[in-house]
């Protein structure tokens, strides 16, 4: 039999407490199954930390796989940090969010800041020449084309 040092009861509480959030993290991460999207993966990679997919779309759907699996597991998609810029509409439908009790999370990586943009550069742009009659005084050469 092991014997524990008598604690008052706020002390037992506490380290109650702090035992089962210890524990209930460990359970809840042993469950989660982990995939990582980095702007410097590759969509062939098999989306672990080491070799991380390129695209949100691919993890996207490696959940999807997991998920038409009937998989009892928590699912987790970290984005690494840097710019992920989408050339089409990316689309979540409701079944890609799990279920409450296994729930799918798409979240920065630790202390990283993922940039998604749909936005696209335009080159080329140069001021208007033409002297439009409708044009304000206050815009003529402020217009670019």
């Amino acid at each position: 039999m092991i014997r524990l040092p008598q604690l008052n009861k706020t002390g037992s509480i506490i380290t109650f407490l702090s035992l089962f959030f210890t524990l209930s993290s460990v359970i809840i991460h042993a469950q989660s199954i982990e995939y990582f999207v980095s702007p410097n993966g590759n969509d062939t990679n098999t989306g672990t930390i080491a070799k991380p997919f390129h695209t949100i779309e691919k993890a996207r759907d490696a959940v999807r796989t997991i998920l038409a699996k009937n998989t009892n597991s928590s699912i987790v998609v970290y984005l690494r940090g840097g710019n992920y810029n989408l050339n089409s509409t990316l689309v979540f439908r409701p079944e890609d969010s799990g279920t409450p009790q296994h729930p799918v999370t798409y979240c920065a990586y630790k202390r990283e800041i993922p940039v998604i943009s749909g936005g696209r550069i335009i080159k080329g742009w140069k001021p208007l020449k033409k002297n439009l009659p409708e044009i304000s005084e206050n815009a003529k050469g402020k217009i670019w084309v």
